[in-house]
């Protein structure tokens, strides 16, 4: 049995915001799932540059599980901009 819950960005271990960060830097954050389960905890990050959504599953301790590429949503940077000023 496990649990999920929707979590800030700024909430997280630094260990996770550094190998984040370390990754995606222009990234911009969609979503934050925190995951606790048999295994442990882990943060799904679901993140967006002008050119990919990635899916970015982080262990505790800030190490990369997995990542999942693939085509983002949006084309540009003024449509992102206007999606995530809504």
């Amino acid at each position: 049995m496990g649990s999920a819950r929707e979590v800030l960005f700024y909430r997280l271990p630094f260990a996770v915001i550094k190998s984040f960060n370390k990754m995606l830097s222009d990234a911009y954050v969609i979503e934050v799932l925190e995951i606790d389960n048999a295994d442990g905890t882990f943060y799904m990050v679901t993140a967006e540059t002008p050119t990919k959504r990635c899916h970015v599953r982080i262990n505790a301790n800030g190490n990369v599980i997995s990542v999942v590429k693939a085509k983002a949503r949006y084309s540009s940077d003024s449509t992102l901009a206007d999606a995530t000023s809504r």
